[in-house]
């Protein structure tokens, strides 16, 4: 017999399984987080895999943009983000920050304490929010091969230095992170709506990038024309502690740290016995978060689960 320990809030429910029974757990293997976060944060921005670093980016211009997720990501901007600041502002440079919040409503005043802290709430730096159905706020820059109108919030246009702070995991279109946080990130309604037409595309989903994935592929045509100028991605363990960061030009630094989240989450069909499982349990953060995306992981067991099987979220 198998003991089987399920993680449910801030317990755990446990009950044993035949072995005979049990096709597969998954026990991902998880570095320690990291310790010294602060210095990992400049160091990670010193350091990109591609493109320069984020003190010469500082040289560029005076009015910097920083795009934080929205409260459907679990992105702690609140440990990442004074580092980043206060090389801003001692560069002489004036930081600003937009929240990504595509088409999702704006955060309250507990979800920005929460997603920000206490010290840069209080700290005088800018926070906006990018509200999608507010067109007056968006400039039109044309449209992507694929149809797609390019409208991007004014202020990132604006912005002499862009640097996106979040997170990768994998979504229901591929992977989050990177061109997201423009598209549908700062994107108006029109465009977010016309992007997301391609989900319906063949390899539109979970795992795949482009070119295969044409939404993806889409976003990252749009992404290119906002000049967005670095990304800072975080990669998360169960226990939502960063263990991983990565930056630089956005496609490259979205790319490794797509790679380097797979070694940790992504499980081999092939080495799951027979036709695909029977059941799958399966878990996600606390749906009081964001309902909708809590249930992501359901789309994720999808694709080891036979038809006629079920999916235990």
């Amino acid at each position: 017999m198998s003991m089987i320990d399920i993680p449910y809030g801030d317990r755990k429910i446990s009950f044993q399984i035949p072995d005979e029974k049990l096709a597969y757990q998954f026990k991902g293997q998880f570095p320690s987080p990291l310790e010294d976060l602060e210095s990992e944060v400049v160091k990670t921005l010193e350091k990109p895999v591609a493109g320069v670093s984020f003190s010469k980016l500082l040289k560029a211009g005076k009015k910097v943009m920083i795009l934080s997720d929205n409260f459907a990501r679990l992105t702690p901007c609140y440990q990442l983000l004074p580092p980043i600041l206060r090389m801003i502002q001692d560069a002489g440079a004036q930081p600003e920050i937009m929240v990504a919040s595509g088409a999702l409503r704006e955060m309250n005043e507990s979800e920005l304490k929460r997603k920000f802290g206490e010290e840069i709430i209080n700290s005088g730096v800018p926070i906006y929010q990018s509200r999608c159905r507010d067109s007056w706020d968006f400039e039109f820059l044309g449209l992507t091969s694929l149809g797609t109108p390019i409208n991007i919030h004014r202020k990132v246009l604006e912005a002499d230095v862009t640097l996106a702070v979040t997170m990768t995991q994998a979504t229901l279109w591929g992977y989050g992170g990177g061109p997201s946080m423009i598209l549908p990130g700062v994107s108006s309604y029109q465009s977010i709506e016309w992007n997301h037409r391609l989900s319906t595309a063949k390899y539109s989903s979970v795992g795949y990038e482009p070119p295969k994935n044409l939404m993806r592929q889409d976003m990252v045509e749009y992404m290119n024309k906002s000049g967005l100028t670095m990304s800072l991605l975080a990669i998360l363990d169960p226990g939502l502690r960063i263990i991983h960061l990565g930056a630089g030009e956005t496609m490259a630094a979205h790319r490794a740290s797509v790679y380097k989240y797979d070694q940790y989450y992504t499980v081999d069909r092939n080495s799951l016995p027979g036709s695909g499982l029977d059941i799958a349990i399966t878990g996600s953060f606390a749906g009081d978060r964001f309902f909708a995306h809590s249930c992501w992981a359901v789309a994720n067991m999808d694709f080891f689960v036979k038809d006629g099987g079920a999916i235990i979220l």
